[in-house]
């Protein structure tokens, strides 16, 4: 594996740092918003009080590192604290540890960053299906390919197997050797790779325990010997890149990738599922195999799979003694399971998950009332948007349009019972006037918003082209690109009600809908807050009507 990524080269195109000016060093500070302290002791506001005289040191820090290959010792100590996932903790097992490097450090690694991700964008290095850490790509645009193509699917009478992979450990696995390599056959300078041999080797960190009392516990100092930095910059980028070649050896399935989290999945004709279960079968111990070549650690005990389709689809299986297996161990079917951040069920329906977020909305709610006497109106509506609403955003644009009636019905109930503790309405007011009063969209037309948004920027950028490419438009010849996107989408043809869930016909029907001088806005900002208006006119509009109608 060395031997081969460090002998042969990916294509003819080189990269290498290059410094930076000052200016551009004062403008990656202001991106920095965390003013959390690392092993120096220094903090970003720190930096900004001293900025006049300190500029100019810095930005020679950080062209001396690039020009010399080197990065400095004191930024490769990380300091760690365990914070508990659960409140009773008694394992290490339920401690989540969080890094924090020194600030500086991170104003050099945002300088290669930058420079990194637009050799990587430009010369097409990462996988299109690799969403994880990427412009324009997110949870969202990775769920909605992957249903996209099952309701898809499904409308054409197939059935689909879905396997979502667990990586153990995945960013602690990397081989630094490996990736060095890899960054060779890419087309990495010898100064380049050298500095990231210097970046990633001889790395160090301690814990530190914060007492109720406020003093502290500090363990002594362990050196880190393989995997990129937690809580860095780069570290998320290399570990895409390191698992860029991964793609290359499934063949037979598609697939879509989330940084570690990684999902493959065959359609098929129900008379075809033997077959289908045989070439699944056989990408996953290609993927197998490239896993331990790369030292990564596959879980099968929490390697799931699902198989969707209709009823009617799915009894025309017939029962065959093979089964999907990884490493030679049979995986569990589910009928539920966590992808991304979203349950995801068998149908398709997100009940589970919106009832769940729905409870926990609730709960939080419910401790936000304890301090409404001392909250003020604004306050309280600041409150319930971040910390209780915000769960129901969350890849809305994925579940929304998915959901029964009873569950919308349930969502738009929980946010009147918002409204009735940020504005004090009378358990049988009505909410719709407040709402119209102070520009707050309804659920659903939150999630329109949401939707229309995403699908602006996919537009706009034609990225990611796994969403791209399933828009089609009405007429595309002697448009340009500016008119282009006040023209509508055709709708594509279909046979079942569920394919009205899947992103390419949402899609068709909701940018349909926006009116075009909206659709020609500049910026993707100019085009929310303008269809927000729009949206918000229907809904007083509505309001007016019935409040004429029940008057009659």
């Amino acid at each position: 594996m060395l031997a081969f990524f460090g002998s042969t080269l990916f294509n003819d195109s080189t990269f290498g740092l290059a410094p930076v000016t000052s200016k551009e060093i004062a403008n990656i500070l202001r991106t920095i918003k965390s003013n959390a302290e690392g092993c120096d002791g220094v903090t970003i506001n720190m930096i900004f009080l001293t900025l006049p005289v300190t500029l100019d040191v810095l930005t020679a820090i950080v062209n001396t590192s690039i020009t010399s290959s080197s990065f400095p010792s004191l930024w490769k100590v990380a300091k760690v604290h365990p914070l508990p996932k659960t409140l009773d903790a008694l394992d290490v097992k339920d401690l989540r540890p969080i890094s924090l490097l020194p600030v500086l450090s991170k104003v050099l690694e945002k300088v290669v960053c930058a420079q990194l991700v637009n050799f990587l964008e430009t010369n097409k290095i990462l996988p299109d299906v690799q969403s994880g850490f990427r412009k324009g790509r997110s949870t969202a645009t990775a769920l909605l390919d992957v249903t996209d193509n099952i309701l898809s699917a499904q409308d054409n009478g197939m059935c689909t197997l879905l396997v979502l992979l667990d990586f153990s450990r995945a960013f602690d696995c990397i081989n630094v050797p490996l990736l060095l390599s890899k960054m060779v056959y890419y087309g990495f300078d010898e100064f380049t790779v050298k500095w990231f041999e210097g970046y990633l080797s001889d790395r160090t960190q301690f814990v530190e325990i914060r007492r109720a009392d406020g003093s502290t516990i500090v363990s002594r100092r362990c050196s880190v010997g393989r995997g990129v930095p937690q809580g860095s910059i780069l570290g998320p980028v290399l570990f895409i890149l390191y698992c860029a070649d991964l793609v290359k050896i499934i063949n037979k399935c598609k697939y879509h990738i989330y940084a570690d989290d990684t999902q493959v999945y065959i359609s098929f004709k129900p008379e075809d599922y033997e077959q289908a279960l045989i070439d699944l079968n056989d990408d996953l111990e290609s993927i197998v195999q490239w896993s331990n070549a790369n030292t990564l650690a596959l879980n099968p005990t929490k390697t799931k799979y699902m198989l969707f389709g209709t009823v009617n689809q799915i009894s025309k299986i017939k029962p065959c003694a093979s089964t999907v297996t990884i490493m030679g161990q049979p995986i569990e079917r589910v009928y539920e399971a966590r992808n991304l951040g979203l349950t995801m069920d068998t149908e398709l329906r997100f009940h589970k998950h919106a009832t769940e977020c729905i409870r926990n909305c609730y709960y939080r709610l419910k401790i936000l009332y304890k301090a409404r006497p001392y909250l003020s109106e604004e306050l309280r509506i600041l409150l319930v948007e971040s910390l209780v609403l915000s769960k129901l955003n969350y890849a809305d644009t994925v579940y929304g349009q998915r959901l029964l009636s009873k569950t919308d019905r349930l969502i738009q109930r929980l946010q009147n019972a918002c409204a009735r503790f940020c504005f004090n309405v009378p358990f049988r007011g009505h909410i719709t006037p407040f709402l119209n009063e102070h520009k707050i969209l309804k659920m659903k037309a939150r999630r329109k918003l949401h939707l229309a948004t995403l699908l602006f920027g996919v537009i706009k950028s034609h990225s990611p082209s796994y969403l791209y490419d399933k828009l089609s438009w009405t007429r595309r010849h002697g448009i340009g690109e500016g008119r282009k996107c006040s023209q509508q989408l055709a709708t594509p043809h279909h046979r079942s009600a569920a394919f009205r869930g899947s992103f390419r016909y949402l899609a068709s029907k909701c940018w349909n809908n926006i009116p075009p001088p909206i659709k020609l806005s500049k910026s993707c900002s100019a085009f929310k807050s303008k269809l927000k208006l729009f949206l918000l006119n229907h809904q007083t509009v509505f309001q007016d009507v019935r409040a004429n109608l029940s008057a009659i």
